[in-house]
């Protein structure tokens, strides 16, 4: 039996009798008589219809019969009735358990809701309805899809720039982009990459510009205030600097933007990873807490510089239109 695998190309109507996709060797229907016969597959039992016009064959040897007519008026990349596939089976690359969620948006009857299925199979579902255009189901798929995040939100995004679902990109964007730019651009379709690199790069420049804004060392073995007794700090001490740094680089390695905001608010502990950082202690205070934990007054600034840099970054589809962007001093 001569595999044949369908393909989003056009074919032309005028050959008359020809399969859904590309013909091997030019043959005819006559030659085919046994692609008809042979090599039959167990028929799902949902789509069996004894009046069927269409067979397909999944590659783990299940075939769906359904009728033409739906897939031309629901689907736009399986051709029409005006192709004839003289009985043949037609084989299509997804596995069964894909081909029976797609052909159950090509009937007019209630639509399934996806709930049930796992993330792995929801993506190739999804992935397959883009393939063979069933619109139907595209709504319901990108719903789905939505539920998965933040979980597999760098899935997601592959997914929905591919595609177009500038929605879902918005959302999965933020829980993905502080993971490292290697874990990112091998997910990403490889038209995009210039777009994510900007975009890491001025994540990456709030950091580089918190480090350059802290005061250089005053020559004196603690941070010295303005006026005596005043909270104000004026440049930092060699130790309170090397601190400083210190806790922007462990900022900068948290892998989500939800535990760098945590970390920039004190609200829990305001070290990463739980890290204390030695400073001199001429700095200490407060400043607003109320556990009674002290804070280098330099680490405040710090904090201060990175979450105003990251309200200034532009969302992803900035960069998108071919945009870049860089914070300087």
């Amino acid at each position: 039996m001569t595999v044949i695998t369908i393909s989003q190309s056009g074919t032309d109507p005028s050959q008359g009798c020809i399969p859904l996709a590309s013909l091997q060797h030019g043959r005819g229907c006559d030659d085919m008589a046994e692609t008809r016969a042979g090599n039959l597959g167990a028929v799902h039992t949902k789509f069996n219809a004894a009046d069927a016009d269409v067979v397909f064959q999944s590659p783990d040897g299940v075939q769906f019969r359904v009728h033409r007519r739906n897939l031309e008026i629901v689907t736009g990349a399986f051709p029409g009735s005006e192709f004839d596939t003289c009985g043949e089976i037609t084989h299509l690359t997804e596995p069964a358990r894909v081909l029976a969620v797609i052909f159950d948006f090509i009937y007019p009857r209630r639509y399934p809701d996806l709930k049930d299925l796992p993330f792995e199979t929801l993506a190739e579902v999804a992935e397959a309805v883009e393939k063979y255009e069933v619109f139907s189901a595209m709504p319901t798929c990108e719903t789905r899809l939505r539920e998965f995040i933040p979980q597999r939100s760098l899935e997601i995004l592959g997914h929905a720039l591919k595609h177009g679902y500038s929605s879902l990109v918005a959302e999965a964007v933020p829980h993905i982009c502080r993971l490292p730019l290697s874990t990112v651009m091998e997910k990403l379709p490889l038209h995009y990459l210039p777009a994510w690199v900007h975009y890491y790069e001025a994540w990456s420049s709030i950091f580089a510009y918190a480090r350059h804004s802290l005061r250089g060392d005053n020559g004196f073995q603690s941070c010295q205030k303005i006026v005596l007794g005043s909270p104000l700090v004026s440049s930092c001490c060699q130790a309170c600097r090397a601190a400083c740094v210190a806790y922007i680089t462990s900022l900068q390695e948290l892998n989500t933007l939800s535990a760098l905001k945590d970390a920039l608010s004190f609200t829990f502990n305001p070290f990463p990873s739980g890290q204390q950082y030695f400073h001199c202690g001429n700095c200490n205070g407060t400043w607003g807490r109320t556990d009674g934990i002290y804070l280098c007054y330099h680490f405040v600034t710090v904090s201060n510089s990175i979450k105003k840099g990251i309200d200034t970054i532009p969302p992803f589809d900035y960069f998108l239109k071919g945009n870049s962007w860089g914070q300087t001093s």
